[in-house]
């Protein structure tokens, strides 16, 4: 199977910055850059717009671990990784729970929820897919810092900054 992963956006010191915007005072303590498995979905989808129709292509990724899919922008450039690569090497051997025949019926799933939310869709069109990627790794940060007397670990987004704690 081919891998791909996204290069990470941010750089160990852009997640920081993320996280001491909201907390000046957290004590920088460690910081590891972690790939997180997932599948990747390009579709295209036709609309009507005003007496007009037009296709847009829509971007998917879900999780390899939870099944969670999730519409994201145009992705930045995937990269195939050598099969000796050790991003490829999950720690967590159930990381590989939903299959990717699942994993594209969630994609396709969300795309009709959110497509009928946003768009009226032309009836005679079904998305249609037009790229799956069975196995994208995505780059997040796990930043450990001390704010006051509390550690907490705090997880990055690799590519846009958004984050959540994780533990405290």
């Amino acid at each position: 199977m081919v891998q791909y992963a996204f290069q990470p956006e941010l750089d160990e010191n852009d997640a920081w910055h993320a996280i001491e915007e909201r907390l000046p005072d957290i004590s920088r303590v460690a910081a590891e850059l972690r790939h997180h498995p997932f599948s990747g979905f390009i579709h295209r989808v036709y609309c009507d717009m005003r007496d007009r129709s037009r296709a847009e292509d829509v971007h998917t990724l879900v999780d390899r671990y939870t099944g969670k899919a999730y519409l994201t922008p145009v992705w930045p450039k995937l990269e195939v990784l050598p099969e000796s690569s050790a991003v490829g090497s999950a720690a967590d051997p159930g990381w590989n729970s939903v299959s990717f025949e699942h994993a594209q019926q969630l994609a396709l799933q969300l795309l009709r929820t959110a497509t009928l939310r946003r768009l009226r869709l032309l009836r005679r069109k079904a998305p249609e897919k037009k790229q799956g990627y069975e196995l994208i790794w995505k780059p997040n940060w796990v930043l450990t810092g001390m704010h006051g007397r509390q550690e907490l670990r705090i997880l990055v987004d690799g590519l846009s900054g958004s984050y959540y704690v994780i533990g405290s």
